[in-house]
């Protein structure tokens, strides 16, 4: 589950990007089909990930606070986004998503991976 939370971020990634440099609207439904690498990926492996990380007593609080933090995350890009468009153009605002896309990304990479002991 770990590798797939990794392919999943980085999935964000090459989707944004994608969008960034489509033009046309067949592009951008090209990219989009990377939802199924992104979300799709993400959700079961992120199920699998808190049950993996936490002891059976906290399985329904981590999952829980997961949902809760993808609901309000949600929210904050919603509001965000739509403040962003009142001042910038599409482009600008991809290249900004795509930075921050790319910073969870490395979170996800650096957060999952697997820890050495010696």
């Amino acid at each position: 589950c770990r590798k797939l939370l990794m392919v999943a971020g980085w999935s964000w990634v090459l989707k944004i990007f994608f969008l960034l440099v489509a033009r046309s609207p067949l592009a951008v439904c090209l990219a989009e089909l990377l939802q199924f690498l992104t979300f799709a990926i993400y959700l079961p492996a992120n199920i699998e990930f808190v049950s993996a990380v936490l002891p059976p007593s906290d399985f329904l609080k981590g999952q829980s606070l997961t949902g809760s933090a993808y609901a309000l995350g949600s929210v904050i890009a919603s509001f965000t986004g739509g403040i962003l468009l009142e001042f910038l153009n599409i482009p600008t605002i991809l290249i900004l998503v795509l930075c921050v896309v790319c910073v969870g990304a490395v979170l996800i990479t650096v957060s999952v991976a697997e820890k050495k002991t010696a």
